[in-house]
């Protein structure tokens, strides 16, 4: 029996040591290694459990000079390897379905974990209704306070790290993209070359309109919590930038069908007044509108046609592209050419007039797009 018990102990052991060195060396979230090794282990698994763990322990683990912050629009548009960031090693640590005190909770965890030197903030309308909670793996994750130690052990020893570290190797031998990369971004070349983009026009609008825009009501309760997660962003040194993600003008054609546009005003107004009182020293906080309907968020809507020739995922989520545009913008990049109707720096002295010259364009009529979404948007009418 002793002997026995000696050799079932050596084997477990020594199984535990093979699972743990190669979960170590693959490394399938980024939890211990930045460097990889192209064609063996640089396609990650970071999306596992919803990906907060992984963001978490990736922003504590790693130091970054400019970091993303937002939600899904932010994840799929920014990319941290742009040419507008001029080399700047960057993350992007924005969480899909979050809300502004998730948000809120991130930049606490960044301003106490992590020393960026400057940090960006797309901000989406929907998020300010009223202030909800945290979604995903949130709770497992760092963000919400959990120590790093049982995290690491999971990454070293569970048999799920194990089958992604195989996956992981697999998909990098084969070349194949993983969805998103350690950097915290959707890759678009895990897209299809080819998309329906009126269907996803079509779907995400009604999302919207079913869902987020029914029974709307802004908080701003959530101005609040946005202003403290500046303020401990900006105390620890790093300079933000925020701003109106461009949606669509489908999007905002929806908001107008829905009597909402009176809200998404005030709404702008109030993050004016945020980045104004929060500006000192000048240049900590600045306040940019990509969100009206200008040149870039006008983009016409095919059936379909290659990805790549398209600015936008669906009506809200923009692709880098886009995103590259919003950065070289927010940053003055050299490196390639802005329209000059997309983005604008906002102050609490200009709003009032870049509101009313954003009413007077031209605005684009859901009705053409499509009768039966305006019917829908209308049927939320504020009143």
């Amino acid at each position: 029996m002793s002997r026995f018990l000696k050799f079932f102990f050596a084997v477990l052991g020594g199984g535990l040591a093979l699972v743990a060195a190669i979960n170590w060396i693959v490394d399938p979230y980024a939890s211990f290694r930045w460097n990889d090794m192209a064609g063996f282990n640089d396609q990650k698994r970071l999306k596992r459990g919803g990906g907060r763990v992984s963001k978490s322990v990736i922003v504590m683990r790693n130091s970054f000079e400019t970091i993303f912050l937002g939600s899904s629009t932010v994840e799929t548009g920014l990319d941290p390897r742009s040419a507008a960031l001029a080399g700047h090693s960057a993350y992007n640590a924005a969480l899909p379905f979050s809300s502004i005190a998730e948000l809120h909770k991130v930049a606490l965890y960044i301003g106490e974990h992590s020393a960026p030197k400057r940090v960006v903030i797309g901000l989406d309308f929907a998020a300010f209704a009223g202030v909800r909670g945290t979604g995903g793996d949130y709770a497992e994750s760092g963000f919400a306070g959990r120590s790093m130690m049982p995290i690491y052990l999971e990454r070293i020893f569970s048999a799920q790290t194990l089958r992604d570290s195989i996956g992981t190797v697999r998909d990098s031998l084969r070349g194949k993209v993983s969805p998103f990369s350690k950097y915290g971004n959707y890759d678009p070349k895990a897209a299809s070359a080819n998309i329906d983009l009126h269907a996803q026009f079509v779907s995400s609008l009604d999302a919207y309109l079913s869902d987020a825009y029914r029974d709307f009501r802004y908080d701003a309760a959530n101005i609040e919590l946005l202003r403290d997660a500046v303020a401990r962003l900006t105390g620890a040194g790093a300079p933000v930038a925020l701003f109106a993600s461009p949606i669509h003008a489908l999007h905002l054609a929806a908001l107008d069908a829905a009597g909402l546009r009176g809200e998404f005003d005030r709404w702008k107004r109030d993050i004016a007044s945020l980045a104004d009182a929060m500006n000192q020293p000048a240049g900590m906080v600045s306040f940019w509108d990509f969100a009206d309907d200008n040149s870039v968020t006008s983009e016409p809507v095919t059936e379909r046609g290659d990805d790549a020739a398209h600015g936008y995922w669906d009506a809200a989520h923009y692709r880098s592209a886009v995103g590259d545009l919003i950065l070289c913008r927010i940053y003055d990049c050299q490196s390639m050419r802005v329209p000059a109707d997309f983005g604008i720096a906002v102050t609490l002295a200009t709003i009032d007039t870049i509101l009313a010259a954003q009413r007077r364009a031209p605005p684009t009529v859901l009705a053409d797009f499509s009768p039966e979404l305006d019917r829908k948007a209308r049927s939320l009418k504020v009143r």
